[in-house]
């Protein structure tokens, strides 16, 4: 959890520089890293050496640094400056029902698969 808090604090930073770049396309960084950070996800279980799962809550928190940091930017380029507050609640709001639901259903679902076996 520490190195997934660090590093995705660095990378806040580093994302932030590189989207106010010209040329660069926000949009396609945040899917970019939503796209790396669902595969290294998927990778966890099988990570069967610690230094493997060290490696992949890097690569998760250099992703969700990307994901957070890129949330305002593109809620105001996408919204203008008066939609952006509002775009950014509905987009929190939307996003807490599957934090909020997803991790005990993901844990009863694999009770369930367990109990089957």
């Amino acid at each position: 959890v520490m190195c997934l808090g660090g590093v995705s604090g660095f990378s806040r930073l580093v994302a932030g520089k590189i989207a106010d770049l010209p040329g660069v396309n926000r949009v396609r960084m945040q899917q970019f890293s939503l796209l790396v950070m669902g595969i290294a996800t998927t990778c966890i279980p099988f990570a069967n050496h610690f230094g493997v799962l060290v490696v992949l809550v890097i690569v998760m928190g250099i992703c969700d640094g990307c994901l957070i940091c890129l949330i305002g930017p593109i809620a105001f380029d996408l919204l203008g400056p008066k939609g952006a507050a509002q775009g950014i609640g509905c987009l929190l709001g939307l996003m807490s029902i599957p934090m909020t639901v997803g991790p005990p259903l993901a844990g009863g679902s694999l009770f369930f698969v367990k109990s089957i076996l």
